[in-house]
């Protein structure tokens, strides 16, 4: 990363500690990855697949698949759903997207799904304010996060 030597880096991926944890990590990742593409092909129960996505997310929100996985549960979620169903399923995604950004604020597909989320409901003029006060605390920590940029 910026300001640290690579070969401080590498000494400590030699570390048998770190590379236990990371092994450990890697391993815990494809099982996750495992149980999620065995759920999308056997039309798996919707609340624990959007779990485990949303527990994958947190840890990664960069691939676009699971982004793409959810959006297709939460629009069969969005067709059976009222008007009440519908301001928990936005304030469960803003919810998980908030906290995906605060781990990576430049992941393309946490302010892709936020935007998707907000443009298949019509949220109240509240909300689009708290989006705006978002990205203000977003460009403060760093004005060159052109995602967040592209979001406002």
């Amino acid at each position: 990363m910026h300001g640290k030597k690579r070969e401080e880096y590498k000494a400590k991926m030699r570390d048998p500690k770190t590379a236990k944890v990371l092994s450990q990590k890697a391993q815990q990742w494809h099982v996750l990855m495992k149980e999620l593409g065995d759920r999308r092909t056997n039309d798996s129960e919707t609340t624990t697949t959007l779990a485990l996505l949303g527990k994958a997310l947190l840890v990664n929100p960069d691939p676009v698949n699971l982004w793409n996985h959810r959006r297709e549960l939460i629009l069969d979620e969005l067709l059976q759903s009222n008007k009440e169903e519908e301001d928990k399923i936005v304030h469960r995604e803003r919810a998980l997207t908030t906290t995906a950004l605060k781990n990576n604020p430049k992941a393309y597909g946490a302010w892709f799904h936020r935007k998707w989320i907000l443009q298949k409901v019509n949220p109240p003029s509240n909300i689009l304010e708290e989006e705006l006060g978002l990205t203000s605390t977003f460009l403060k920590a760093d004005e060159r996060n052109f995602h967040c940029w592209n979001y406002r």
